[in-house]
């Protein structure tokens, strides 16, 4: 960024004493267009390269960017004889069919496909499609339970 500035500066020093002397261009639209193809040439030899440039310019100083957060399992409720859902920390919903909670059955949750989205407000996880939610203060007796719940563990989970 800082090198295009300074050839378009350098360019322009350059094209300002041009614009003196005609000893090239014999008009001043020669000269312009001459400007302009310059500007361009310059502005589309920039590498673009995003993933390397992670600073953030705030109010005049560099911050750098927070990387992006691994996906990681926040929530994990198991509804009785129906399966295990894991709620992600990146909003998205999968599951498991087998109910039986186990280290393995938890790890397959990582690559089942999401199904739905979620937000979190107050002790509730709210459904982004149709708003339903479920409360994760408290196990509903007979419906689910609780195995992790804010990326703290609520149980033992067997091999």
């Amino acid at each position: 960024m800082y090198n295009s500035i300074l050839t378009i500066c350098i360019m322009t020093i350059l094209l300002h004493q041009l614009s003196f002397s005609n000893i090239i261009f014999k008009s001043d639209i020669m000269r312009y267009a001459f400007f302009v193809i310059v500007i361009l040439f310059v502005v589309s030899c920039q590498e673009v390269n995003p993933g390397k440039n992670n600073a953030i310019s705030t109010n005049g100083q560099m911050a750098m960017k927070a990387p992006k957060e691994p996906r990681k399992l926040r929530y994990i409720m198991s509804p009785v004889h129906c399966g295990i859902l894991g709620f992600f920390n990146d909003g998205s919903v999968a599951g498991c069919t087998d109910p039986s909670i186990s280290k393995h059955n938890i790890a397959a949750l990582d690559t089942a496909e999401v199904f739905a989205h979620y937000s979190v407000d107050k002790h509730f996880i709210i459904f982004d499609d149709d708003h339903s939610s479920l409360d994760f203060s408290s196990d509903v007796k007979d419906a689910y339970k609780w195995v992790m719940v804010d990326y703290q563990w609520k149980m033992n989970v067997p091999e």
